[in-house]
């Protein structure tokens, strides 16, 4: 589910605000989802790094592509 989710995080995408949204999602309700995937956590910050210069995002979406980041870096620690 979460390669699935990152393969369509893309910037210009039509449904990158819901992507961001299901990923954040699926994060929130398992949050233990990328805990022994650190390949999947780098790819994950990578795409937000993309993301996060789309102009066409809404305020919604890169409040939840921060949270993301935000979980993964405490991953990481």
């Amino acid at each position: 589910m979460v390669e699935h989710l990152l393969g369509r995080l893309r910037p210009g995408s039509d449904h990158a605000d819901l992507n961001i949204h299901t990923l954040w999602s699926l994060i929130l309700a398992r949050p233990t989802v990328l805990d022994h995937r650190p390949e999947l956590r780098r790819l994950a910050l990578g795409k937000i790094d993309e993301l996060e210069s789309d102009p066409d995002l809404a305020s919604r979406a890169r409040q939840e592509l921060t949270s993301v980041a935000y979980a993964i870096r405490l991953r990481d620690q």
